[in-house]
């Protein structure tokens, strides 16, 4: 299965054209092992094909399979971006609200130190839950779906 960013690249650049593994180690930024490894990987998957054209370069390229697959990855990306996008919105959001929080817990500086007294410790209260809001869980429940529908159809295709 994909199962990695790798992949997911190699899958989409081998929808524009066919690519040597030196291409796609150059076009990745990664080393000829790893591409082969992934390449691979998806071969036996039946996501890509090997050619040998009779020249010494084996070019790999999309099966029927890779390609209904390629089409499919980058509405799930998108998906999974906004999603990713929204969580760290909400953790940038929490942060400054904790500083406060931390800072209304540290005494202010007096000159005569006054001995503290022993008590529980301060309860701290928000206007509002530290929970998701709406439009995080329809995101998550979206992607979850879209992922699901995604492999349904990949499922279907593959045992064709």
């Amino acid at each position: 299965m994909i199962g990695s960013q790798t992949r997911a690249w190699i899958l989409k650049s081998l929808s524009k054209r066919r690519y040597t593994i030196s291409e796609l180690s150059r076009l990745l930024k990664v080393s000829k092992p790893t591409v082969l490894y992934h390449l691979r990987v998806l071969e036996r998957s039946g996501y890509v094909r090997k050619l040998k054209d009779g020249r010494k370069w084996k070019y790999y390229e999309l099966t029927d399979l890779g390609k209904s697959l390629a089409k499919i990855l980058s509405p799930i990306a998108v998906i999974v971006a906004i999603v990713a996008i929204i969580t760290r919105v909400r953790k940038l959001e929490r942060r400054p609200k904790l500083a406060a929080i931390e800072r209304s817990l540290v005494p202010s500086v007096q000159k005569t130190p006054i001995p503290a007294p022993i008590s529980t410790p301060p309860v701290i209260s928000t206007s509002k839950p530290m929970g998701f809001s709406w439009f995080e869980v329809v995101g998550l429940i979206l992607a979850v779906l879209a992922v699901i529908l995604v492999l349904i159809y990949v499922y279907k295709k593959k045992n064709k």
